[in-house]
């Protein structure tokens, strides 16, 4: 999963304290290393979290995740792989954008 800082999913979990469900990007750069990185270690597809979650305690469900740059950064890099993308989008705007490719 991409996602920025402070995001619904931004934890981490395990005995060591080290595990993460995904990637923290804070760029176009770092997304593409990111997708990269997944690719790398086996990645068949990635899963973007384009905006806030409902089970979210620390964002609203239509809060702006990431930006459409980064997403059309993570898209186009996936497919370049031949990966597939998928979408976590509640919001009109970015689910509008994810089906219609941005």
């Amino acid at each position: 999963m991409y996602y920025r800082g402070s995001g619904h999913t931004d934890f981490i979990e395990g005995i060591d304290g080290n595990t993460t469900w995904g990637y923290l990007v804070d760029s176009e750069d770092e997304m593409r290393k990111s997708v990269r990185t997944a690719f790398k270690l086996g990645a068949k597809n990635i899963k973007i979290l384009a905006t806030g979650g409902v089970m979210s305690a620390t964002d609203q469900i239509d809060d702006t995740e990431l930006s459409l740059a980064k997403i059309r950064v993570a898209v186009e890099e996936a497919h370049s792989k031949h990966m597939t993308v998928a979408v976590h989008a509640e919001g009109v705007v970015y689910s509008q954008c994810s089906l219609s490719r941005c």
